[in-house]
């Protein structure tokens, strides 16, 4: 319970509308806690088309460490619960709200970035600034992030902030009080994923481990092996094997965990209750919630469809949030699926 709210209702509570116009696509989708993707190969587009705004990214990072030859991990496209984050090449982040005002964060050098409730840049010298548009919340988010030194990857949920230093360890701040930051052991790790309960973490090895709440098994991980990349979900996880196949564990009353038959994956992203892999074809597939029945929360079934994106093609790189999921293709044009939060109905 959180201030007297059962924590599977929380994720519903911070939903709100947002509506996105870029380049060609113009959709509404909702956006709850982290987009939750891991690049594998590092695949670049060539322009993102969103106006009058610079072109990401267009050549691969150079930073690297010395000793253990890690590349810093990029992502370019990130959703919080109530804007989507795209970082642009001259390390100028494009905040789009709910409300459709946009605005840019005038950051310098920033190769990466994460959201949740607040937005998170990963800098080339591998230090950490952020933005928090609401000003400090109960969530505490971004407690002492800007103090974190020699990262190379960052990861955000709601509440939460996941950093991978290059010798393997893994700093964590934020709402802690399900276990979820309990990270100061990890060694040899070589990438991250944070859930809004959860933390997943792969080592040198191939294996994985987690910590947090394990309600549904979301944590139950530790018999998984050549694993190269993760993605959390609210109440599951996502491995990808170096085979390109992938692997779920935890709730699964929504089809979520369907991924066994998956193959040629490269990519991966979890939702609330679906789950999104990217082929190395640029096709995507997608399983889990894409109907709302009659349930706990609604009256009468609602259409979300975060999950058509079968026609989806050339995509490089995706994300997910609570109720949608994002798509960059290799000529720099943003793909939506999902649906306004004022579509759904009141609980």
């Amino acid at each position: 319970m959180i201030l007297g709210i059962p924590q599977r209702l929380c994720s519903f509570l911070v939903m709100s509308v947002l509506i996105i116009s870029i380049g060609t696509i113009s959709e509404a989708c909702i956006y709850q806690g982290l987009t939750n993707s891991t690049i594998i190969d590092n695949e670049t587009p060539s322009e993102i088309q969103t106006d009058d705004l610079e072109k990401p990214y267009n050549e691969e990072p150079s930073t690297e460490d010395a000793t253990e030859s890690r590349r810093l991990h990029r992502s370019r496209i990130n959703a919080g619960p109530i804007y989507i984050a795209l970082l642009h090449d001259s390390g100028v982040v494009e905040y789009r709200r709910q409300s459709g005002e946009n605005s840019l964060l005038d950051w310098q050098g920033v190769v990466s970035i994460a959201s949740g409730w607040h937005t998170v840049g990963l800098l080339a010298d591998g230090t950490i600034i952020y933005y928090l548009e609401y000003g400090t919340n109960w969530w505490d988010p971004d407690l002492d992030v800007e103090t974190w030194s020699d990262i190379i990857m960052v990861s955000a949920n709601i509440n939460i902030t996941i950093g991978l230093r290059s010798n393997g360890t893994v700093v964590a701040a934020g709402y802690g009080y399900d276990g979820q930051c309990d990270t100061e052991e990890w060694s040899g790790i070589t990438t991250i994923s944070s859930g809004q309960y959860h933390t997943l973490g792969v080592r040198s090895d191939g294996t994985v481990v987690a910590v947090g709440a394990n309600y549904d098994g979301e944590c139950d991980v530790s018999s998984w092996g050549d694993i190269v990349a993760v993605a959390c979900g609210e109440s599951h996880s996502l491995g990808l094997r170096s085979d390109g196949t992938v692997i779920a564990t935890g709730e699964n009353n929504r089809g979520q965990c369907d991924v066994s038959e998956w193959r040629d994956i490269k990519m991966i992203a979890a939702g609330a209750w679906h789950s999104v892999g990217l082929r190395a074809d640029g096709t995507v597939f997608a399983t889990g919630l894409n109907i709302l029945y009659e349930d706990l929360y609604y009256v009468e079934p609602v259409y979300l469809g975060q999950c058509d994106i079968m026609d989806w093609i050339g995509v490089v790189e995706i994300a997910a949030g609570g109720h949608c999921t994002i798509g960059l293709t290799s000529e720099g044009e943003i793909l939506f699926a999902g649906v306004f939060a004022n579509e759904l109905p009141r609980y």
